[in-house]
Formats: C-alpha cells, sequence, structure tokens
C-alpha cells in the first residue's frame, strides 16, 4: 500500500490507500462513450480488506459532473452496439417473462431500440440531455432525465431492469440498487455490465486500462460486485464475461490509446464495414435476481 488516506470504503468502511494519484482535474474533462485516451483519472483508492477501488467522495461529486457531450464515434458503432444488445436480451429472456423492461444509462437508445423490436415495452434514464434527445427523436423511446427514486414508479412495476456500463458512474450504488429492487417483480431480473478491475488484462495494464476512464468513480472485481449485491437483496442467476461487437476500424480507433499509429486505420472506411466479437474478459455480465 502506498499512502493511507482518512477516507473510509465505500462498501465496507475500512481505511483506503492511494494507488495512482489524480492525473487529471473533473474541470478539465469532457464525457464521450468512446474515449479511447488512457491513464487519464481522478485520485483512485483501494481498499485492501474488500478490493473495491474507488475515487474519494468529494471527488465522486465532482468527477461524476462531467458534461457529457455528442459522440459521433458511438453512433457510427449502431450496428456492433445493436447486435451486443440482442446477445444480452436473448439471455436475459431467459430468465424472466417479457413485459416492462427499464434501462438505466440508455444511452442513445440502441438497447431500448432493439427490445422494442422484440415486443418488450420500453422505458429509460438517461442524464445526457444529447443521447436522450437522439433515442426519443429516432427511435420513439420514453426517456427520463430523473434519477430513479425521484421517478416515483409502483412497487414491483418492472419485468426486467439493465444497467449496462452504469455501476461504474453512480455516485451511490447502493441506494440505487435498493431503489432497483424495490421497482422489480418478484420473478424479474436484473442485467448488469461493468468492468473487471480483477482482471488480468486491468492488472497488468494497470492505471493505464482502456477502462479507467474520468467519468469512472468505482471499479468492481467479481468479489466487491458479489458484495454489493448481495447486501442489497440480490442473488446472482448466471456470470459471464461481456462480448461486443465492434468494427474493426473502431477496434483500431481504440488500440489507437496504446499506439497512436493505430488510430489511422479507425478511419478506413473498408474496415468501418467489417464487424467482429471482442471479448478480453475484463468486462462482467452478470445475471440477477431478488433474494428471497
Amino acid at each position: 500500500m502506498v499512502s493511507p488516506s482518512p477516507e473510509l470504503c465505500y462498501l465496507c468502511s475500512s481505511p483506503v490507500f492511494l494507488q495512482y494519484p489524480a492525473t487529471t482535474k473533473p474541470e478539465e474533462e469532457s464525457y464521450a462513450i468512446t474515449e479511447n485516451r488512457t491513464g487519464k483519472h481522478g485520485n483512485l483508492f483501494l481498499c485492501p480488506t474488500c478490493g473495491l477501488w474507488m475515487l474519494s467522495k468529494a471527488e465522486r461529486e465532482t468527477f461524476a459532473a462531467i458534461p457529457s457531450k455528442p459522440d459521433s464515434t458511438y453512433l457510427q458503432e449502431e450496428a456492433g452496439r445493436r447486435k451486443t444488445s440482442q446477445k444480452v436480451l436473448e439471455r436475459l429472456e431467459k430468465w424472466t417473462t417479457k413485459g416492462k423492461i427499464l434501462d438505466i444509462g440508455s444511452s442513445a437508445g440502441f438497447f431500448l431500440a432493439e427490445a422494442k423490436s422484440r415486443g418488450w415495452e420500453t422505458v429509460g434514464i438517461e442524464f445526457s440531455s444529447w443521447s436522450k434527445k437522439y433515442a426519443e427523436e429516432h427511435f420513439g423511446l420514453a426517456i427520463y432525465k430523473e434519477p430513479l427514486e425521484k421517478l416515483a414508479w409502483p412497487a414491483e412495476s418492472f419485468e426486467a431492469i439493465t444497467m449496462l456500463d452504469v455501476i461504474e458512474h453512480l455516485t451511490d450504488p447502493k441506494q440505487v440498487l435498493s431503489e432497483v429492487k424495490k421497482v422489480l417483480k418478484p420473478n424479474g431480473v436484473l442485467a448488469i455490465t461493468t468492468p473487471d478491475m480483477g482482471s488480468p488484462t486491468a492488472k497488468w495494464t494497470k492505471e493505464n486500462w482502456y477502462a479507467i476512464l474520468p467519468g469512472h468513480l468505482f471499479y468492481f472485481s467479481p468479489k466487491t460486485l458479489e458484495k454489493i449485491l448481495a447486501e442489497a437483496g440480490f442473488c446472482v442467476v448466471q456470470k459471464r464475461t461481456h462480448t461486443r461487437y465492434f468494427s474493426l476500424a473502431y477496434f483500431f480507433y481504440r488500440l489507437g490509446g496504446y499506439l497512436s499509429f493505430m488510430e489511422k486505420l479507425g478511419e478506413n472506411r473498408g474496415l468501418k464495414k467489417v464487424m467482429l466479437p471482442l471479448n478480453f474478459f475484463d468486462q462482467l455480465e452478470w445475471y440477477v435476481k431478488k433474494d428471497r
């Protein structure tokens, strides 16, 4: 451990230690989903007791407020993101019956558009103004900008809830999970994806791991994700690593965060037509239900 801190762990209240000092400030940042820079983050602390990584409480508030900017690269990858969504929906539908689905962090609406085409009644929550507008205008989706606890949906409203690449962005994930449990039906399912800080890729690349971003406030491992879910009253019914579908051009664009000459290949029109599945075994994809 490097530097002791008066900060306490969000998950277990033990002392935490600074591992990676900040390399940027929130006022210097704007958030894009497809950011390919590496090594930009606030002060990253590790809890040696439970293994959770986090920003300090004060930094979580300021980094969470980083403005989201329109992301044309994200929109260009619609085909791959829809295919990824299809795969998640196929797995999700094995654990519950079709009905109402809530996507927390619905972005530009690709996931909900796929769910709608499969017969789900859809609703989303998205704080990014440009993403919300895109989803509403292009897919006719119902998207709310308010947090879940302020929407006052009746208890047990949804057969399924998804938090895809979301829990790491939340200032208070325990509160959100508590609200999710309230509005999820007894036999409903919650699907979560999040970067795996315990993966070999994360350990090898350390603070330059591509999933360490200014907008990420927490970093979970299987141990800490299971802990926070269990404490919120959920049990895991399926664990897997998350596979995404992207164009080959996008793969090279993201690789440009490590090897700058690769970024040029991201502009190749031919490579944009080649789709491939990518799984570095460093993204968790879990399906959970209420613990009876």
